[in-house]
Order: C-alpha cells, then sequence, then structure tokens
C-alpha cells in the first residue's frame, strides 16, 4: 500500500492566513483585555482580593500570550512546509 503525499497550496496559504490574522486579533484582544483590567483594580478594587485576583490574571494572560507566540511559530512552520512544497513543484514542473 502506498502514501499519497499532497498539499493544496492556496488552501494552506488560507490556512496560515487565517491563522495569522487570528493570532494578532487574539493579541490584541488580550492586551485590551488587560489593559482594562489595570485600569479596574487601580481605579474601582482595591485590597488584599484585588491584588490577588490581578496576580492570577497577569499569570493567566502571560501564558496565554505564550501560546499565541507558540502559534506564530507553528504558522512560521506552515509557511516552511509550502515553501518547500511550491520548491519541490517547481521542480517537478509542476508549478
Amino acid at each position: 500500500m502506498s502514501s499519497t503525499l499532497k498539499m493544496d497550496i492556496a488552501a494552506a496559504m488560507a490556512v496560515k492566513t487565517k491563522i495569522d490574522s487570528s493570532s494578532e486579533e487574539i493579541t490584541n484582544q488580550w492586551r485590551l483585555l488587560n489593559q482594562r483590567m489595570d485600569e479596574f483594580i487601580q481605579m474601582d478594587w482595591k485590597g488584599d482580593s484585588a491584588r490577588q485576583f490581578n496576580d492570577i490574571f497577569k499569570q493567566f494572560v502571560e501564558v496565554e500570550l505564550i501560546r499565541l507566540q507558540e502559534l506564530k511559530q507553528l504558522s512560521a512552520k506552515l509557511d516552511n512546509e509550502i515553501a518547500q512544497w511550491q520548491e519541490t513543484g517547481a521542480g517537478l514542473g509542476m508549478g
């Protein structure tokens, strides 16, 4: 049984574009939420529980931003795969 290798370059590029735009949008939303939380803690919520909550929230946001960086790294890997497929296709006279 043989395996078939295939990549629809246009579909792969569309997925990469979606990953990039989504990760950028999510990153911006996390930053806006983080800014709003800073304002809330500074102006509207005082006390030990506010500081504790804010510490936990900051850790959560930090982890999420790291995950988004990992997603961007995956996007770069997909970009490399696309380039390799294009190069291989061009070498075979397919592209």
